[in-house]
């Protein structure tokens, strides 16, 4: 019997270090999002966006803190990317470091 909890017990080890093939990782019994999710859904929501020029923000994500930085046009802009950054699913916090480029030009 106690040879039997021990196979039992190991083959439960094999699984936790194997994994269940998913890119999500397990950490205190909540699934966190990749950061190359965050950044992209991030992406994504600024380039939906017809008032902000995607183009030219850089996004980064860790642990679920995104970076915008770049430049853009005008304050409104640089407001509406970070506002539009935090709407979206598993970003923690947003570091707005966009750059606002006097003019209008880049």
């Amino acid at each position: 019997m106690p040879l039997l909890l021990t196979g039992m017990w190991l083959s439960g080890c094999t699984a936790m270090l194997i994994g269940d093939g998913t890119s999500n990782t397990q950490t205190g019994g909540t699934t966190q999002t990749p950061d190359s999710a965050i950044a992209s859904a991030v992406r994504s929501r600024l380039a939906a966006e017809p008032t902000v020029e995607a183009t030219a923000i850089q996004v980064r994500s860790d642990r679920g803190r995104v970076t915008l930085s770049g430049e853009v046009a005008s304050y409104v802009e640089k407001d509406r990317a970070g506002r539009l950054a935090g709407s979206v699913s598993n970003v923690a916090s947003v570091d707005n470091r966009l750059v606002v480029i006097s003019g209008g030009s880049r």
